[in-house]
């Protein structure tokens, strides 16, 4: 799912109401492949409808994209997608308010949905000017944005650099604590009786007469299902080739550096095509980028500056950019690595 809250109530209750059409006679079984925050949330859903998913997680629950995102809920740059797309994400930001508020009452935790606003931060330097886009597209589908100054820039969110010419903000614009998010889903799952299965890998589609019946595992073993949901983020390409069809998938890698700061340090998300900054409510703030495309353009991007990211499985570059970090900043460092929950 993408995020906030732009569209009208009909779309969700549109959506609601398809998924119950799908659960219409007895208590069908969902084989629902990959336990992502798509996976867990539509298990959790199709469960309270009176299905029986079963989620099938090929390592461990909730441990590849959905914990190591940023949770900002909103595309990057949407004006550079295709319209259906965009409506696509309106469809969804629709639904989060009323989904996050039955979750976390589901759980018994908080998953931190807030709107604090996405700014795009402008310079002289900048190889785009996302404005003009980014101005018609707000317009078209109905995205509230403002056109800072400088000054204004740098009074609504006061950490930027001084030589900040200018900002675009979209006020409504939100996050989730992904990692939060993804104990919650556990949580209103177990306490629905969701089958979770973990470290299986599904290979293929069983077929009988024609129609699915249900997934095939690497070990052999059959899981009978009357319908299946294809959620295995970027290992859906491979296996949609191994089930018969296309499902272009690419993965995408990326690291994020926490840092450890007061509460309002930083204020918005703030996203640069250098890298982004993600405020959480007890003053950590992630610092990612792509991967993709630091590859692909690196030395143009960064010119002069260290690399912003390292080889942490290597442990190459970590003690410099943490020097690096606290140097510019002055804040406290702590790299991000897996068991620390942005």
């Amino acid at each position: 799912m993408v995020a906030a809250g732009h569209a009208s109530g009909k779309l969700s209750l549109q959506w609601r109401k398809g998924l119950a059409d799908t659960v219409h006679s007895g208590s069908p079984r969902v084989a629902i492949v990959g336990g992502g925050i798509i996976g867990c949330l539509t298990a959790w859903r199709l469960r309270l409808l009176g299905a029986r998913p079963v989620v099938l997680e090929r390592g461990q629950l909730g441990d590849e994209s959905s914990w190591a995102g940023a949770g900002i809920l909103s595309p990057i740059h949407p004006w550079l997608y295709p319209d259906a797309f965009s409506a696509m994400v309106n469809a969804s930001l629709a639904l989060y308010p009323g989904t996050m508020q039955e979750l976390e009452q589901a759980a018994g935790i908080p998953v931190e949905w807030r709107r604090n606003g996405l700014m795009i931060p402008m310079f002289a330097d900048d190889r785009i000017d996302h404005a003009p886009q980014a101005s018609d597209w707000s317009a078209r589908f109905g995205w509230p944005m403002e056109q800072l100054s400088a000054e204004e820039a740098r009074d609504r969110e006061p950490a930027l650099s001084p030589a900040v010419q200018g900002a675009l903000l979209w006020p409504e614009v939100g996050q989730v604590r992904n990692p939060r998010m993804l104990q919650a889903a556990y949580l209103a799952m177990r306490a629905t009786g969701v089958e979770l299965r973990q470290h299986v890998e599904v290979t293929g589609l069983m077929e009988r007469g024609g129609a699915v019946a249900g997934v095939r595992l690497a070990d052999g073993e059959e899981v009978p299902a009357d319908a299946v949901l294809l959620a295995a983020g970027s290992w859906s390409g491979g296996l949609s080739e191994a089930m018969g069809f296309s499902l272009p998938v690419r993965p995408v890698k990326g690291q994020i550096v926490l840092l450890h700061c007061d509460p309002g340090v930083v204020r918005h998300i703030v996203k640069h095509d250098e890298a982004y900054f993600v405020p959480r409510l007890d003053g950590r703030v992630l610092v990612g980028a792509s991967l993709e495309v630091m590859d692909r353009d690196a030395r143009k991007m960064r010119g002069a500056r260290p690399f912003l990211f390292a080889n942490l499985k290597a442990g190459k570059g970590v003690a410099e950019i943490a020097h690096f970090i606290a140097e510019a900043g002055g804040v406290d460092v702590l790299i991000h690595r897996p068991g620390n929950g942005p």
